[in-house]
């Protein structure tokens, strides 16, 4: 008999961190030592893999511990919401593992006492509130981007043509003149007719990179110029606006600063 410890973390920072990990390996790891000492033990880390928005059969380590469960075996997870916050993909879990002849044990309930059809029960209870607590959660941070976007705070990746300034205590965007200058150059190559792949040639002929430093691409272009804002027409070194060119565009960019981008 094996046991196969399955563990996951819904964030990129609890993956990054290991403490998510960490934590729910060593409770896993304890109980093994207690109950089954000699029994081989087997691993298995999806990390950064939300459990509410990520279905079981895109989860490779989870799919690889039903696949080694063999009979008499039994996967082992911190709490059920580990498996998912999904009510039918856990009873999907639940029916591979029992077709094999294995188990599933969580730590927070050891079913081990329970009667096959209590067990289910409560695995069915118990995932139906681990999907509804997924949703408030999901709900909870929805509210707080909202709040935060309602305070002209950034939120997630900042756009191309912007960069962050911070205003007190708030992060807020602000135009970036050499990105806004680079847009310009598009949206004027677009008026002229240029089709997105000739508009990437250019780009590339001209040397102007993206935010990495690498060459644009007809997609990235297209995304970019779909969110750019109407930008203001560049403004003579006296002050005076006036209609630029391209030669004129890249110049100003260039005494803007260097090329960056997307």
């Amino acid at each position: 008999m094996s046991y196969h410890i399955y563990v996951r973390c819904s964030t990129d920072e609890q993956a990054v961190s290991g403490l998510g990990i960490e934590v729910q390996l060593q409770g896993c790891r304890q109980y093994v030592a207690k109950h089954a000492p000699d029994a081989d033990v087997y691993e298995y880390i999806d990390r950064g893999v939300s459990g509410r928005k990520v279905a079981a059969c895109k989860r490779p380590e989870l799919m690889r511990a039903v696949n080694n469960c063999k009979k008499g075996d039994t996967i082992l997870v911190l709490k059920r919401d580990r498996l998912g916050r999904d009510v039918i993909d856990n009873a999907t879990i639940d029916h591979l593992v029992e077709k094999k002849k294995g188990r599933i044990i969580s730590l927070e309930c050891d079913e081990t006492a329970m009667d096959l059809h209590l067990a289910r029960l409560y695995r069915t209870i118990r995932d139906a509130f681990s999907q509804y607590e997924g949703a408030l959660i999901s709900q909870r941070v929805s509210y707080a981007l909202q709040i935060k976007k309602g305070r002209g705070e950034v939120v997630g990746r900042t756009p191309y043509g912007y960069r962050v300034k911070k205003r007190g205590e708030l992060k807020v965007l602000e135009p970036d003149p050499a990105e806004q200058t680079v847009i310009t150059v598009m949206q004027k190559k677009r008026e002229e007719g240029y089709t997105y792949q000739e508009l990437t040639e250019w780009m590339d002929e001209n040397d102007i990179r993206n935010r990495q430093g690498k060459k644009w691409l007809k997609h990235r272009i297209w995304h970019t110029l779909r969110r750019a804002a109407p930008v203001l027409p560049i403004p003579d070194v006296d002050g005076e606006e006036v209609e630029d060119d391209d030669e004129r565009c890249l110049r100003e960019f260039q005494l803007v600063g260097r090329m960056n981008t997307v």
